[in-house]
């Protein structure tokens, strides 16, 4: 920890009417003199101790703090446009900046205050974080919907150290899975320098300056869930060497107007993306959608110039007029203009359908085919995972992947392609990867399908994967098949008689996903081909729900290399 140079005097004892709270946390002494500063979290104080006679020196109040442009509503919905007012700071962790006390302002007793504040000795605010905390976890794809209402990031752990002597701050934010790094050379203009991914409820923050390591705890342990606790270890640039660049984000948010932020803007909210689609003109235009974790439905426009790349815009899904929800598992952009949606159903629970569903280039959908009543009654909750289209002599057909059928059908699936001319489906069957048996949860474990690109008119790219994560993570390939235009069968019955495709791996991601030694992601969910040429993946986060929230956005290399033998 830095060394602090305090005044040899401070104020009076005006904290020794403060009565302990619940959470009484003593954090760093960093003072050579051995001054401590002690958080008095529920009562929404700090307290000033010296540690050589155990007299209280000096007491103040965090204060109160109103923040505008953050989320405060629990509904699906990534919205910045709330604001919590005179809510207390209530800080938890805490340390030393020099002479100046910085916090973790966690909120508790009545409410989250969302962000970290540098104060001086008699209570002065130097600095504080305001709204600027919550919009870094939000343009990094981490917010925590479920959280919106009760603290938002939920600032805990801080820890201060030293790098390549520039003073750091590090401030975790339990319920969104993240640290961020920040320069205080200047404790009056704090400068973000990186944010961190880590496990799930990250509270223990240690550096180890004469290793060039950072420790991080995660708390958070969910053996049902696949959420394990954790204690992980990273490197700093100066250690890797020159030339560095850090692992994470690989995709951010740009911002936008939002009249309720201090600034004016906010950044795009974005997360759960279950699909990925390349504009067929311009090379360094994708496109995702996010999923049911969110509603209203956002298709997402991505820039992939940019290092990490950029989520430049956002087009919402409409019908009759008003915003809709959808479970969009799959995302193609038609050649004509506009897209098509792969949704997902499931209607033995919600009434919900598989379907494709069209939609124009404002979002606004134009036509809903369900996949129909056989498919509906065969499989259960896990259907429609992607969607490619093809144009064939003029007529779009559009082709989706079915993740599985049922947990009785675990070694096949489905391949449906839709002839929009004559508006009838074809089905063919797709032969399934065996579970790991290696897995010590291979008895909950299932494959399944979750995207499916176009090569060509008739070659296909799919991902297959389990739904393992961290260290049991077993499968996440990509697998490609051929597929003539109407060549299926006309029922399920039929295509499961011996209709399948002859399939081939074309490439094992399970190595790219491990690349950064952090956790692998379990929903590697979406695929694309650049007008490049280039092949991007992406992993689906789950909304930060039960996962750790970090999305990966990986360049697979190029169709030319990976797709050769099915190339026309």
């Amino acid at each position: 920890m830095l060394a602090a140079t305090m005044p040899s005097s401070g104020p009076c004892s005006a904290g020794a009417a403060l009565e302990p709270g619940r959470n009484v946390r003593f954090e760093d002494a960093g003072n050579e003199r051995g001054l401590l500063a002690v958080s008095l979290q529920e009562n929404n104080g700090i307290v000033l101790i010296n540690a050589v006679n155990g007299k209280i020196v000096g007491a103040f109040s965090a204060g109160s703090v109103t923040v505008g442009g953050v989320d405060v509503v629990e509904e699906d919905t990534i919205d910045q446009s709330g604001t919590i007012t005179d809510v207390p700071r209530e800080p938890d962790s805490l340390g030393w900046i020099g002479d100046h006390v910085v916090t973790a302002n966690e909120g508790d007793l009545f409410g989250g205050s969302r962000g970290w504040t540098i104060f001086d000795t008699t209570g002065g605010v130097v600095w504080d974080a305001g709204n600027t905390f919550a919009e870094e976890i939000v343009r990094v794809g981490l917010h925590n919907e479920g959280r919106s209402e009760n603290k938002g990031a939920e600032p805990e752990g801080l820890a201060v150290t030293e790098i390549d002597g520039v003073p750091v701050v590090l401030v975790g934010s339990e319920r969104s899975n993240a640290v961020l790094a920040y320069d205080v050379s200047d404790v009056r203009e704090p400068v973000l320098l990186q944010v961190l991914p880590t496990t799930n409820g990250p509270e223990g923050i240690l550096p180890v300056p004469s290793r060039d390591l950072l420790v991080i705890s995660s708390e958070e342990d969910d053996a049902d869930a696949r959420v394990r606790a954790s204690v992980s270890l990273y490197g700093t640039g100066a250690w890797l060497g020159t030339g560095w660049s850090p692992a994470f984000p690989q995709l951010v948010s740009a911002d936008v107007a939002n009249p309720a932020a201090d600034d004016g803007t906010s950044p795009i909210g974005w997360g759960a993306l279950g699909a990925l689609a390349a504009d067929p003109e311009v090379a360094t235009r994708l496109y995702t959608a996010t999923d049911a974790a969110f509603s209203p439905s956002r298709i997402l426009a991505i820039d992939t110039s940019a290092t990490p790349a950029v989520i430049d815009g956002e087009i919402t899904v409409t019908e009759s007029g008003n915003p809709i929800g959808l479970d969009i598992e799959g995302l193609a952009v038609r050649p004509s203009g506009g897209f098509w949606l792969g949704v997902e159903g499931n209607g033995r629970t919600d009434g919900t359908v598989n379907e494709i569903v069209r939609v124009d280039d404002a979002g606004v959908v134009q036509e809903r085919i369900a996949l129909g009543t056989e498919l509906e009654a065969t499989i259960g909750s896990n259907g429609v995972e992607g969607v490619a289209v093809t144009e064939i002599d003029g007529v779009e057909h559009v082709t989706v992947a079915i993740q599985r059928i049922s947990n009785a059908v675990r070694d096949y699936t489905f391949i449906g392609q839709y002839n929009t001319a004559t508006e009838e489906w074809t089905w063919s069957t797709y032969a399934l990867e065996a579970a790991s048996p290696d897995s010590e949860t291979v008895s909950s474990d299932w494959i399944g399908l979750s995207e499916i690109v176009a090569i060509d008119d008739e070659s296909f790219a799919v991902i297959e994967r389990d739904k393992l994560n961290g260290p049991d993570a077993a499968l996440k390939a990509v697998f490609v098949f051929d597929l003539q235009a109407g060549s299926g069968a006309d029922t399920l019955a039929d295509a499961a008689a011996g209709n399948a495709v002859d399939k081939s791996l074309a490439l094992d991601v399970l190595p790219l996903l491990k690349a950064t030694n952090g956790w692998v992601q379990e929903k590697l969910e979406g695929l694309a081909i650049a007008a490049d040429g280039t092949v991007y993946a992406i992993t689906d986060n789950d909304g930060v729900d039960d996962a750790t929230g970090e999305t990966v956005f990986v360049t697979l290399g190029s169709a030319e290399d990976l797709f050769a033998d099915w190339l026309e």
